[in-house]
């Protein structure tokens, strides 16, 4: 049985989601020099300083857009969400503003997972590190905002962020 065209078509979309890695990575920029971390925290190992206006890759954001997974220079590791801007069909913008509508995904961080994919080969990739990080909580540090809401009428243009009390709930 030959396949048509448009099989082929939807064979061809459906691996390429089935690879998620760099299919679904969003370009941003970086605003200020900071480290990237091992984890969406600043009490995570740094893994290098990536330089004011840099280009990462963005894999998807902790709730909020508080910190993100992105990629710099072929390292993985987590960057303040507050310290990136992205582009949208040429107008730049914050993570609060434009995340929503670039479809970043939002992802849970659990550090055998991301440290086991990424870090194996690092000093600090020890027993007592990795039990040290096990039980970690988001804080949400950098994230004051959550997503923002969409207007009805118009679902292109967000409103202003609504101002996150901590508990995932509007002030």
């Amino acid at each position: 049985m030959k396949a048509s065209a448009s099989q082929l078509a939807f064979m061809g979309a459906f691996l390429a989601l089935c690879g998620l890695g760099n299919a679904l990575a969003t370009q941003a920029y970086t605003t200020s020099s900071t480290y990237l971390r091992a984890g969406p925290d600043t009490t995570f190992p740094q893994i290098q300083r990536v330089p004011y206006a840099s280009t990462v890759e963005v894999y998807g954001c902790t709730t909020g857009y508080g910190w993100c997974d992105v990629d710099y220079g072929g390292e993985r590791g987590w960057f303040p969400g507050n310290r990136l801007q992205f582009n949208d069909h040429g107008r730049r913008g914050s993570i609060t503003n434009l995340a929503p509508l670039l479809g970043l995904m939002i992802m849970q961080f659990s550090v055998q997972d991301y440290w086991g994919n990424h870090y194996q080969d690092r000093a600090w990739y020890t027993d007592q590190n990795r039990q040290r990080f096990q039980n970690w909580q988001p804080n949400n540090r950098h994230g004051r905002f959550q997503a923002p809401f969409m207007q009805q009428n118009n679902p292109f243009r967000p409103i202003v962020p609504v101002p996150d009390n901590g508990t995932g709930q509007r002030k």
